[in-house]
């Protein structure tokens, strides 16, 4: 739930760039999910001293996997940007990263730097609804002491209706799934799918809750429709790999699937990075 092009980054800082044929083509690569080439390109010389670069770059490393340069990186662009809304969401998304795979004490600081970065992008654009999917995330994830929870998460719902009303019927099946009112959670899935019925990524939503569920045939009916809407989409290999492997079921299928969506060559910014699904297929593998 959470990238964004980069040429909406791109133009969101005023600053005076390098080359601009350099950051076109950078900006052309990541586009094309070709994290590893627009990272060299912008990683040299004056590139990497302007904003735009940097932001870019950070955003290369993240979907790289490369977590540690990626906040040092995006740290930087925010200190030349620092009313830059999304350079922001992608230092938070890079801290929350560097938090998972952290020693506890190291964790907590870790995450509060990626909610603090949230709360703040969130502050200076309140219509950035991947801020706003961010932090409901972390809400949803973190416990108390390092300031998430359901109460957090609830509050946010009148920004959900105010920017992104779709997203408003998911917020609230998530956070009424978590309170176990199964009707009103499926109730709410399908609401957003009743206001957008093509858009893959609210189907795959309702796919993957009718898993949770263990209401298997339902959901791979609708994971058959997300493939009907959308037959070129590595997403649709992906979330429903994840949804296997979260129930232990279809294990060799799912392990299938994740290999297909590692070969993929049309995967974009928006599909989950390739180190999610080698990360997935590590625990698939175990089981």
């Amino acid at each position: 739930m959470r990238t964004c092009i980069a040429f909406l980054l791109l133009g969101s800082l005023a600053f005076a760039a390098p080359a601009e044929s350099d950051l076109d083509r950078a900006g052309q690569l990541y586009a094309h999910a070709n994290f590893t080439a627009a990272a060299r390109l912008l990683d040299h010389g004056a590139a990497a001293h302007d904003p735009r670069s940097l932001a870019l770059l950070g955003q290369c490393y993240y979907m790289l996997g490369e977590f540690k340069k990626a906040t040092e990186t995006l740290e930087k662009a925010s200190a030349a940007a620092p009313s830059d809304s999304m350079v922001l969401t992608w230092l938070g998304r890079a801290w929350g990263m560097r938090a998972e795979s952290a020693f506890p004490l190291a964790a907590i600081g870790q995450a509060g730097k990626s909610r603090d970065a949230f709360e703040r992008a969130l502050r200076l654009d309140p219509s950035n609804n991947e801020a706003l999917g961010d932090l409901f995330d972390f809400y949803m994830a973190a416990p108390g002491m390092i300031g998430g929870g359901l109460d957090k998460a609830e509050s946010l719902l009148p920004k959900y209706q105010q920017y992104d009303p779709v997203g408003y019927h998911i917020a609230k099946a998530r956070i009424e799934e978590k309170k176990e009112r199964y009707p009103n959670a499926e109730n709410s899935f399908r609401k957003a799918v009743e206001v957008v019925p093509h858009r893959v990524s609210l189907v795959l939503e309702l796919a993957q809750y009718l898993h949770r569920r263990g209401r298997y045939d339902e959901s791979e009916r609708e994971f058959r429709h997300a493939a009907e809407i959308a037959p070129e989409s590595p997403s649709v290999l992906y979330a429903r790999a994840n949804s296997y492997i979260a129930a232990h079921r279809n294990v060799e299928q799912a392990r299938d699937l994740l290999k297909k969506y590692l070969a993929s060559t049309n995967l974009t910014p928006d599909d989950p990075p390739r180190w999610e699904a080698q990360k997935l297929l590590r625990k698939a593998e175990v089981l």
